[in-house]
């Protein structure tokens, strides 16, 4: 505080007066003894490239040509020969590459295609001359490049073209071996055949259905003849007289039918049921025989069709003396009433009947289902083949596009080198300036003036506002 206080002390009103006038006659002074510099500059257009990117993997945008030129212009090949050719080497300039490339400055006009060139010396002329020939320069180097660039783009052109070429060959061969190795045209042969056998092997079922429906009816209908002809009450023993050995044949068959019931092969439960049924049938009307009841030809029938009720399979295998005593009990029935031998045979027919109708269904539906499985087996692998196809025919198609534009584009070289790479334009040349780029010695003046003023008036005003007893300790 005691050092601000000084301080403070020390400015007065004069004194600042006299700070002002000596700074302002100082800067005007200067002015006058520091050599004036010019400025001079060039502008150069940078025009886009034209080559689309997907033929030209070494496409730049405009932004990245801009900035690689600008430092090109600072680069010490190119200031190296417009010191040589300038003389800017010896006296009085004494330029080096260094002291040049500070001296120049390239900046981006915003919001364009602009480079600009500037540069401040001493000397208006050979500030000009310097900018100038840096210009001409930079499009020397420039037309060498685009020249370079052509021969190698060619080159570059030329091995895309070949390596297109190569890749359509390929395609084409690949194509060629796919459509011999996949046979479309068989598979679709194939797939038609098999769809016509579908065909016919639903009309078959169709048929087969109707001829089910045939043999089905016919069987319910023996069936209602036989249940109708067991309604008869006729007995055994009164027709004794017709058939005097009728008793004796149906007793001879029962015992047959019960001996040989014990070696029926009763394993599954439908077989064990029909068994147990007709052990008790049997038992009953042995029972009759002995006690000299009557038999009815509807407990006959009924014993008849229990037989028949036996799997075929069980009948010939595990008791073949099961046929003999069918027969034995027949041969009393028929005698018992004629009738019964016509029903049985058609009943017998229809049911031979209906296991050749459903065998020829089976076969029919295993057949069928095994079409429409090879049908989408086919499908499926025409439909995945055909994905392929379509696949290898557009890649093609894309390589033979990229043949075509690639064999244009590579005509064309010749003739739009500049589109390849970007063209610049020299839009500006530079001009002797005749003012110099340094303020004048009056704005100079001004300037100190104004800012020697402002502190000035600052502290004292500070010096205003300062109280005097601030640093008296409070005494109470």
């Amino acid at each position: 505080m005691d050092s601000v206080r000084k301080l403070l002390d020390f400015v007065n009103f004069k004194l600042a007066v006299c700070v002002v006038l000596t700074a302002t006659v100082l800067a005007l002074a200067f002015s006058f003894v520091v050599p004036k510099k010019y400025k001079a500059w060039a502008s150069i257009m940078v025009l886009e490239p034209l080559v689309a990117r997907d033929l030209d993997p070494d496409y730049r945008k405009l932004e990245f040509a801009i900035e690689t030129y600008s430092r090109v212009l600072r680069s010490s090949e190119l200031l190296l020969k417009v010191i040589l050719d300038l003389n800017l080497d010896m006296p009085p300039a004494n330029m080096t590459i260094e002291k040049l490339s500070k001296l120049i400055k390239v900046k981006t006009v915003r919001d364009s295609q602009l480079i600009r060139i500037e540069l401040q010396y001493i000397d208006p002329s050979l500030a000009a001359e310097i900018i100038n020939r840096l210009a001409d320069e930079f499009l020397k180097f420039h037309e060498a490049l685009m020249a370079g660039e052509a021969e190698s783009s060619q080159k570059f052109f030329r091995h895309q073209v070949e390596a297109a070429m190569e890749k359509l060959k390929e395609s084409d061969k690949r194509l060629i071996e796919f459509q011999k190795q996949a046979q479309l045209d068989k598979l679709e042969a194939r797939k038609q055949n098999c769809l016509e056998r579908i065909g016919e092997f639903k009309k078959a079922l169709a048929y087969n259905t109707i001829e089910r429906a045939k043999v089905e009816k016919e069987i319910e209908q023996s069936k209602r003849e036989l249940a109708a002809l067991a309604k008869e009450q006729v007995t055994l023993r009164a027709h004794t007289f017709a058939a005097p050995s009728s008793e004796a044949s149906l007793k001879q068959s029962l015992d047959t039918l019960e001996s040989e019931l014990a070696s029926v092969d009763a394993s599954e439960e439908e077989v064990k049921l029909v068994v147990g049924k007709l052990k008790y049938k049997v038992a009953q009307l042995k029972d009759k025989l002995q006690q000299n009841k009557n038999i009815t030809l509807r407990e006959l029938i009924e014993l008849d069709m229990l037989i028949d009720r036996l799997p075929r399979e069980s009948m010939s295998k595990s008791a073949p003396a099961l046929m003999e005593a069918a027969s034995g009990f027949q041969k009393v029935i028929v005698e018992l009433n004629p009738v019964y031998q016509e029903i049985k045979r058609n009943l017998v027919s229809a049911q031979i009947w209906a296991a050749q109708v459903e065998g020829e269904r089976k076969a029919l539906s295993k057949a069928l289902a095994d079409a429409e499985r090879e049908y989408e087996e086919l499908n499926a692998k025409i439909a995945r083949l055909s994905r392929k196809n379509d696949e290898l025919w557009r890649n093609q198609d894309v390589y033979s596009e990229v043949y075509k534009q690639l064999k244009v584009r590579s005509e064309q070289m010749g003739l739009d080198v500049a589109a390849k790479i970007g063209d610049v334009v020299l839009v500006e040349r530079a001009a002797v300036p005749s003012r110099p780029a340094s303020p004048s010695p009056l704005k100079n003046a001004a300037a100190a003036f104004v800012l020697s003023a402002l502190v000035a008036g600052g502290l004292l005003y500070l010096k205003s506002s300062y109280p005097e007893d601030r640093d008296e300790p409070e005494s109470r």
